[in-house]
């Protein structure tokens, strides 16, 4: 019986230190701040003159190449490292699969014996803790580690430490553990795409597979090694005296460990030619949690931890200094031992999620040195790949297409109803919650309507009183915060939500998607609420939760009144988690199973009951008794090796897969975790320690050996009298349907009213703690009009029209006072599958942020056929007849609105349709305009989440439905003006850049750095007959102006049309997003010098001074440039016959380049040779321009060159109007709201950030840009 669903925690903070008494109490109020991580300070590269002395001689030149991987919220990242190049680590791959949604992906890798390729098995964290999902809900891949390619090999995969198995050559083992035994997959990783060149399973557990040179499978099994065939006929290879594990294969040596649940033992030996081994040597020993192996790819084995001082095999070589774990890379000079990733946050992404890096945690195999290395950003957007996963199949449901919430349902609380959002709790509040409910005294009372829940008044601790627990006591705090922060990060809400913001509850497996897909992936997919596991909130509490009269034989329904409070208060759902987990005290009790004295105050002695709580207790009448087998810490699924959860080492958060459940919430009790406490936009995200840890007695050397022991020993729940186990010979469970239940006491600290853990309550004493902590304060909605128009109407998403009727809601934020609304808004949800149901409701969100506070988003999907499913459309209806020109704004909110090309289309009310395209990252709950338009009837604004790029990444960006306003205009306004084209339009150099188009500098995927400034020269022109700036006009939405800038930094011709993805910027291509048309009466832009190659030359020329101290010249790139100025001529003509036909009545200005270099080089490192050429070069890449603007023979379309405004205030000018070069400064240029990457990077042993030039480097200032708009104005003047 499961009864409660899992998801998982966070990283670790080290926890209080021992003594012989409770620890100081401290200040219950202060925020405890997690300790610093030495990621922050940390190189990202060795620095050259140490690489010899750490490596040895030849490493700065070496081919060697180390790997590792670490589970992050975008998906489980592949790294490496290059020995030339000083072991700076980049990202090789990402995996993850589109649309799942995950807090953070876990997984394993292993290497292929030569390099070549990485398998992979993957799956959210969560999981890690649901013994279905980790037996054979994985998804894994195949990924080429010199091209990053990445092949899909499906789902259905076994999360346990050692799958998959890497053997033989190119070959590599894939299991899943089923209900009767082990399913075991060969497959050749050079030809991945073949599938697996065999299947077969044998009748019992085994583990540690890897393929063997004859095509057969060595696996450790019941009393040894096993060779497994095709046809599953297993035979004993090696017998041994423990449980085998960690199978190494390296050419024709087989080395593998066994352990007696205490120590390990080295073995190894040769395979003869039928795949037998003769003879397996013991080569040394050691504590079990130090000893370890791991081969490179030149045939070596390493080992750790072993005592022997006997001589090894010729291949084979101790290692010091290094994990259990550890990994060597492919010519054996670096040994990786963990890596670090920082804390999930909650929001998806809204801010940075943590200023710390992954950090990289290794040693020199040479000298046993620490070498910790964080790792860089990724820059390498073609890198960042994600396993490919079938669309949506069909389902056995049928649902409204209207609705985003399901009648059909069977959990109590629908998702997306904004009737029914949940408050993120702050850690602290949990804390507080949790101190209150164990000692009985939660005297809070909720009022009716609370949050705007429309709940009757109610009190949380009466709904849910304190149980008594079976020998007295209670509860421990640490215990039920640790089992909260297992289950959920001490989340009550949804991963998207923010700690004071309200979204849908956390609910685990809300739609009954398939959790043993096998290797169709498409199965994810397939909606089935029958087998629906609905767990809710922070301690995803299952039992009760369905609707009444759809429990299909689970407990029955809990009152509504009930089940709405454990979905929506998170003090609710703690004191029923209290209840839940008293009642697995009591019933593991009353079944004779406790911990050591069985004192209820200590922290160890709950174990049995957190393991029920968990997977449940087992009943005499299922078959055998007891705690069941798959949380028992001697499976070998866990890696045996493993040391206290969190007991000093991060790390561990990154892979929870290797510990089972109970070991996991002890490790939280003693070491706490680092969450969220707060979000903004400005701020960022603001880390905590979770909570306050437990304390142990003890000296300097025992207290910590106490919280340590926290973790019980292998075997201390197996005995082969009680439920068939023997942690040794000759089987880990004997029986044949896994039912080694474990009944009775277990005990592995004999004295345990000294050495066990003791609660700590922050919160005392009670009597100053009796008010609720206060909410907290992340991304506040917008509840006012300010950035609108007066007379603007607002057309909201709540009212929700469905087709039902409409559904109307109040803000769950009681701070937000609304601002009225008109008409109504709608979803409709793509194409249903074969049954009829809606699988894009999956990927449907709520939030209570934005305007008035709620909006809905989802995430981006390809425009593709078989996106059609995915499909979800919004619909803005105003409900009243606009006859008149109009402005059209959308409210983007101020996160989880990401789309860089978020494509809205405007039904002018009779038939016809505009779409144009904006991108939501805005950083700011913020009014944007679509621009204007000519209504006749009732006018729609629709948006969906199928994007236009062809190269999109599926399910990977946020895209928000908030709300949109109409401004009626008197007129048709007077200018209606578009602005496009490169650097020099958008503003690059004159600073003041709209977030949006600068943002991610250090991502090449996330990144936008079209820098549109306030001070582009189209904004600071003034048209004729107007004495007030474009800008400022713009700026007080003037009634007679229609602005739109739309320039790109960077752009070349080619990226005005976006004719392929390579011809993608940041954006949609300028001439799709829509603002052109018939109404149009001015297009501006300048364009061509990016086509010539402006920047890499001028890179040349720099480049050259400094090498030669200014002796040579780059005028070798001559013949380039000039053969790019020859194409640009045809790529000209098509940029303006193209804006001609889509603006055919507007002005249009094209607008030439300054000259750079007019005033000498005396400040530049340049020679004057080259700054004549460069000169030159501008003077033709200006007469190119104007002689195809005279070409096309139109008086309407102008070229103005700015090259004499410029005069005397070039570079080196007296008063410069452009920037010399400016220096790329990493805490300047590298936050995450600004998009500038260097032109080109200097190296340095710390990645180069401290080298480099900026981005606005060579471009007017805002003095530039001021002499730019006045060239504007007179070419307006003189073509009027």
């Amino acid at each position: 019986m499961i009864t409660a669903a899992t998801l998982l925690p966070l990283t670790a903070i080290a926890g209080e230190s021992a003594s012989t008494a409770s620890p100081r109490r401290g200040d219950p109020d202060a925020s405890l701040t997690p300790p610093p991580s030495a990621a922050k300070d940390a190189p990202f590269t060795v620095p050259e003159r140490d690489r010899a002395s750490l490596f040895g001689r030849g490493a700065p030149t070496d081919a060697d190449i180390a790997f590792a991987s670490v589970g992050t919220a975008s998906g489980l990242q592949l790294l490496s490292a290059r020995a030339s190049e000083g072991y700076a680590w980049d990202a090789l791959a990402t995996l993850a699969v589109p649309g799942v949604e995950a807090d953070q992906w876990v997984g394993n890798t292993c290497l292929t014996t030569d390099g070549a390729y990485a398998v992979a098995v993957f799956a959210p964290r969560a999981f890690s803790n649901d013994q279905r999902l980790f037996n054979e809900g994985a998804w894994a891949a195949v990924v080429n580690t010199k091209t990053s390619d990445v092949q899909s090999l499906g789902r259905g995969y076994s999360l346990s430490y050692s799958n998959p198995g890497c053997g033989s050559g190119t070959n590599a083992v894939l299991a899943r553990h089923t209900g009767t035994g082990t399913e075991l997959g060969s497959f050749d990783a050079a030809d991945a795409a073949a599938g697996p060149v065999w299947t077969t399973e044998v009748d019992h557990q085994v583990t540690s597979a890897v393929a063997a040179p004859d095509g057969t499978i060595l696996a450790a099994g019941p009393g040894g090694i096993e060779r497994i065939s095709s046809d599953g006929d297993s035979s004993k290879t090696v017998q041994t005296d423990g449980a085998a594990y960690d199978l190494t294969l390296a050419g024709d040596r087989l080395t593998f460990a066994e352990h007696n649940g205490v120590d390990a033992t080295i073995r190894t030996g040769i395979l003869e030619h039928n795949g037998t081994l003769e003879d397996a040597e013991r080569v040394g020993s050691g504590e079990l949690t130090k000893v370890g192996l791991a081969r490179d790819a030149t045939g070596g084995t390493y080992i750790a931890g072993i005592d022997s001082t006997a001589s090894l095999p010729p291949s084979m070589h101790r290692i010091e200094g290094v994990d259990a774990a550890f990994e060597v890379s492919t010519g054996g000079r670096l040994a990786v031992n963990t890596v670090t990733a920082p804390p999930p946050t909650p929001g998806d992404g809204a801010t940075t999620a943590s200023e710390t890096p992954l950090l990289v945690d290794a040693t020199a195999v040479n000298t046993g040195d620490v070498v910790q290395l964080r790792v860089a950003p990724n820059d390498g957007g073609s890198r960042l790949a994600t396993t490919p996963v079938g669309r949506p199949g069909a389902s056995g449901t049928r649902g409204s297409s209207s609705n985003p919430s399901e009648a059909e349902r069977v959990c109590a609380i629908p998702r997306n109803d904004p009737r029914r959002q949940a408050l993120q709790p702050k850690p602290r509040q949990v804390e507080w919650a949790v101190n209150r409910i164990v000692s009985g005294q939660l005297s809070i009372s909720r009022p009716a309507n609370w949050n705007g829940t429309g709940m009757a008044a109610y009190s949380p601790g009466a709904m849910f009183p304190k149980k008594p627990l079976e020998g007295g006591g209670r509860i421990p705090s640490q215990v039920l915060l640790g089992v909260l922060a297992q289950e959920s990060n001490l989340w009550q809400a949804s991963r998207y939500t923010s700690p004071g913001e309200a979204g849908n509850p956390l609910i685990g497996n809300f739609y009954g998607t398939d959790v043993s897909g096998g290797v169709d992936g498409t199965a994810f997919w397939w909606v089935d609420f029958s087998k629906a596991d609905c767990g809710y909130g922070v301690g995803q509490i299952t039992d009760g939760m369905r609707l009444a009269g759809r429990e299909h034989g689970h407990s029955p329904a809990l009152p509504a009144a009930q089940q709405q409070a454990i979905a929506l208060d998170y003090t609710a759902n703690i004191a029923r988690a209290a209840q839940m987990l008293t009642d697995k005290w009591n019933e593991t009790r009353r079944g004779g199973t406790t911990v050591n004295d069985g004192d209820s105050s200590k922290i160890e002695n709950w174990f049995a009951a957190v393991w029920a709580y968990n997977t449940g207790y087992h009943t005499a009448e299922d078959g055998a008794e007891g705690l069941g087998w798959f949380n028992n810490p001697v499976n070998p699924i866990y890696n045996p090796s493993r040391h206290s959860f969190l007991d000093g080492n991060a790390a561990d958060a990154a892979h929870p897969q290797d510990w089972p459940y109970g070991e996991k919430v002890m490790g939280f009790a003693a070491n706490s975790l680092g969450l969220i406490e707060k979000q903004t936009v400005e701020g960022g995200a603001v880390e905590v320690v979770g909570f306050r840890t437990a304390w142990w007695n003890g000296n300097g050397t025992s207290g910590p050996a106490n919280r340590t022991a926290v973790k019980p020993p292998l075997s201390t729940f197996c005995s082969v009298s009680v439920n068939d186990c023997s942690a040794v010979h000759p089987a880990v469970c004997s029986r044949d349907d896994f039912k080694c239940w474990w009944t009775g006491n277990a005990t592995w600290k004999n004295d345990c009213s000294y050495t066990c853990g003791n609660e700590f309550e922050r919160f005392a004493p009670a009597a100053d703690y009796m008010a609720e902590q206060a909410n907290g304060e992340s991304f506040p909605p917008s509840c006012t009009r300010a950035g609108l128009p007066s007379g603007s109407l607002i057309v909201d998403d709540v009212p929700l029209q469905t087709d039902a009727g409409p559904i109307h809601a109040s803000p769950a934020n009681p701070a937000c006072t609304t601002v009225a609304t008109t008409g109504s808004f709608r979803f409709d949800f793509g194409a249903p599958g074969g049954s009829g149901s809606h699988q894009s409701k999956i990927d449907t969100h709520q939030l209570g942020a934005g305007l008035n506070g709620h909006f809905y988003f989802s995430h981006t999907w390809n425009a593709r056929q078989d996106s059609r499913q995915g499909a979800i459309t919004g619909t803005w209806s105003l409900g009243r007849s606009l006859s008149q020109w109009s402005r059209v704004f959308v409210h983007l909110p101020d996160h989880a609105a990401w789309a860089p090309d978020a494509k809205y289309t405007v039904d002018l009310g009779n038939g016809r349709v505009v779409t144009r395209s904006l991108p939501q990252r805005r950083y700011a709950n913020e009014w944007v305009s679509l621009g204007v338009f000519d209504f006749t009837g009732a006018p729609t604004v629709s948006l969906t989440n199928i994007t236009g790029d062809a190269d999109d990444i599926d399910a990977r960006d946020d895209i928000a439905w908030d709300a949109v306003a109409f401004q009626p205009l008197p007129n048709k306004p007077k200018d209606i003006v578009v602005s496009l084209g490169d650097s020099f339009s958008s503003g690059e150099g004159a600073g003041k850049y709209e977030p949006v188009t600068d943002n991610n500098g250090d991502d090449n995927r996330m990144r936008n750095a079209c820098h549109r400034s306030s001070n582009a020269w189209s904004r600071l022109a003034k048209l004729p007959g107007s004495s007030t700036t474009i800008g400022a006009r713009d700026d007080s939405n003037d009634p007679s102006l229609d602005y739109h800038g739309i320039s790109c930094s960077g752009a070349e011709t080619r990226h005005l049309f976006g004719e392929t993805a390579e011809d993608k910027q940041y954006e949609a291509p300028q001439l799709q997003q829509g603002y052109l048309d018939v109404h149009t009466t001015l297009v501006t832009f300048s364009i061509g010098g990016n086509d010539v190659g402006f920047s890499p030359v001028l890179e040349r020329c720099v480049i050259t001074y400094l090498v030669t101290s200014g002796a040579g010249d780059c005028r070798g790139a001559k013949p380039s440039v000039y053969e790019k100025l020859e194409r640009l001529e045809g790529q000209l003509d098509k940029t303006l016959n193209t804006i001609r036909a889509k603006a055919p009545n507007a002005k249009i200005l094209v607008m030439g380049y300054p000259a750079l270099f007019g005033d000498g080089v005396k400040c530049m490192p340049i020679t004057a040779n080259d700054v004549e050429w460069l000169q030159q070069m501008n003077n033709d890449l200006n007469t190119t321009i104007k002689t195809r603007v005279t070409a096309v023979g139109d008086a309407k379309i102008v070229f103005a060159n700015p090259t004499s405004a410029f005069d005397g205030r070039s570079i080196c000018g007296q008063d410069p109007a452009i920037n010399n070069l400016l220096p790329y400064v990493d805490y300047v240029y590298g936050s995450r709201t600004n998009g500038d990457k260097p032109m080109f990077t200097i190296p340095a042993p710390w990645g180069g950030i401290k080298g480099g030039i900026a981005q606005a480097s060579i471009h007017p200032n805002a003095k530039g840009t001021a002499l730019y708009a006045h060239v504007m104005e007179q070419a307006l003047g003189a073509t009027r």
